[in-house]
């Protein structure tokens, strides 16, 4: 390789702040590159920290009364919470104007699809807005809690979508066409388990063939990659 034009470049990497000896000698020793601390915290992407979960929503379910079940036996495990959303409120959550919601959807990039088209053509036609839930497959939020309050309330915390980013993202951009009648159908799932939270992501995104790279296309890791390769100069992408 080095015969095709690479050239072999040293990195020490130590958990120590660079000093002033650091600096002098990495300025007489072109082919070392030295990454401390700052370097290395500067650069780092947590693999395991939680990606697209953000504080609190409250949706109003005064006009409904949620289907609750407990899956499974144990003191934890996971909650569900079952009820048709107003379309009005689901366009409020926080992160769907940037997609920092659906950062765990693996199909969050799938573009300009069958179904978003379906989806605005029925936005159109409000005569059809209240039988729009029997067509359409729902979403599902996972949250680390969900509470119900007597006034009919279900206040969900560190929430994500995983499942219908493509259908919120549709509803989002057409929200002037929404009306009370247009509900959508809402799977809310308290769960702890990150392992189960990632197995329910995997499991409910199988409606269009995906790859498992799609699994991890939107890792923060992949996110950088390509907003470096973007950055760069050259023809490379």
């Amino acid at each position: 390789m080095v015969a095709q034009g690479y050239r072999l470049i040293g990195v020490y990497v130590s958990n120590e702040t660079a000093n002033e000896d650091t600096v002098g000698y990495a300025a007489v020793t072109p082919d070392l590159r030295i990454f401390d601390r700052d370097e290395i915290a500067a650069r780092v992407v947590e693999v395991d920290t939680a990606e697209g979960k953000k504080g609190s929503f409250t949706f109003d379910t005064s006009y409904v009364d949620p289907l609750d079940m407990k899956v499974g036996a144990g003191q934890h495990a996971p909650k569900m919470h079952v009820f048709p959303a107003r379309a009005l409120q689901l366009v409020h959550m926080d992160g769907i104007a940037d997609g920092s919601l659906f950062r765990e959807n693996v199909r969050y990039t799938l573009g300009n699809t069958a179904v978003n088209k379906s989806i605005r053509n029925a936005l159109v036609d409000k005569s059809g807005h209240a039988s729009f839930i029997l067509g359409h497959n729902g979403i599902i939020i996972l949250c680390s809690s969900a509470i119900k309050s007597e006034d009919g309330q279900l206040t969900i915390k560190e929430y994500s979508v995983v499942n219908g980013a493509q259908s919120l993202t549709s509803l989002y951009n057409d929200k002037a066409k929404l009306s009370e009648d247009l509900r959508v159908l809402v799977r809310v799932v308290e769960v702890q388990d990150e392992r189960l939270a990632r197995a329910i992501t995997e499991n409910s995104n199988n409606q269009n063939a995906i790859k498992p790279r799609d699994l991890r296309s939107n890792h923060a890791i992949q996110l950088r990659l390509q907003k470096e390769m973007n950055d760069a100069s050259g023809d490379y992408f």
